[in-house]
């Protein structure tokens, strides 16, 4: 059984490398043979990753039949904009109250590699580290529940973005906003990450329109 989870979890990795890599295109069909050849594995352990990535909103899996790379229409990647605006929220609050200063600090490494990832023009990386900073909000919150619908939202963020390339709208006051919500958390000013974060957001997903600032902090 070991075994089996083991081949299963590496066919997971390797089929959203593929992905994320737009080697296999949003609506395309992943075919089970042909993954079984690359690695060298039976089915089952393809059709277990495969409900996995089902279940994280990768993949689109209909039952004796195909499975195909998921395709986010404009309505769902609106979607997960508005929550990824709540979680950040959510996420900064607690993690103000549970996360040190050290922490806090620490995550400046993190938008450091954000912000060099655009200077070299890797996409790739860029989209990795952006995910990665606020992830961390989650982590440093201490709350399980929290991080792992974070977990779960972000993969499908960097999906997103994969999939779709979001350019980023102002991209150095984009990556600014790291640094600048970092700081209002060191020195105790929620309601100003807090809106930072929201207006941050609303920028990259393009929420502004649709949903004002008093929509997700009245």
């Amino acid at each position: 059984m070991m075994k089996k989870q083991l081949i299963s979890e590496q066919v997971y990795d390797y089929l959203m490398e593929m992905i994320l890599s737009m080697q296999i295109k949003p609506s395309e069909r992943i075919s089970e043979e042909k993954i079984a050849k690359q690695i060298g594995c039976s089915r089952a352990p393809i059709r277990e990753a495969l409900k996995r990535l089902a279940n994280d909103g990768i993949v689109n899996l209909y039952p004796n039949r195909y499975a195909e790379v998921a395709n986010y229409s404009s309505e769902q990647v609106e979607q997960v904009g508005v929550m990824r605006v709540f979680h950040d929220i959510m996420a900064i609050r607690a993690a103000m109250l549970n996360g040190s200063k050290a922490d806090l600090l620490n995550m400046k490494t993190i938008a450091d590699e954000c912000f060099h990832a655009e200077k070299i023009g890797d996409r790739a990386l860029r989209i990795k580290k952006d995910c990665e900073f606020h992830m961390e909000f989650s982590r440093l919150s201490k709350n399980q529940p929290m991080m792992k619908f974070a977990k779960e939202l972000f993969t499908q963020i960097e999906f997103i973005q994969a999939s779709r390339y979001i350019e980023l709208v102002n991209p150095q006051q984009q990556l600014q906003d790291h640094y600048n919500v970092i700081d209002y958390m060191i020195n105790n000013e929620a309601d100003k990450a807090i809106e930072l974060i929201v207006k941050h957001g609303s920028v990259f997903f393009g929420l502004s329109k649709k949903y004002p600032l008093s929509f997700f902090i009245g």
